[in-house]
């Protein structure tokens, strides 16, 4: 199934937008952190992308 779906994007792109999850998962490797994206950070990200030089169908992977 993951690759049906990662053959139909050229890019693929994780997306943090918080790092305020407070689980305290034992597995987890990401650090609390209180640092969050802005909107205007979220809504430039295309602009990012494409500045790097990232074109076509991009798929956003969004986590928490």
């Amino acid at each position: 199934m993951i690759d049906k779906v990662s053959n139909k994007f050229k890019t693929m792109a994780d997306v943090r937008p918080t790092e305020k999850c407070n689980l305290r998962c034992k597995h987890c490797f990401v650090p609390p952190n209180p640092s969050f994206m802005s909107d205007e950070q979220i809504l430039d990200m295309p602009m990012q992308l494409s500045a790097t030089g990232v074109s076509g169908t991009v798929l956003l992977q969004w986590q928490r």
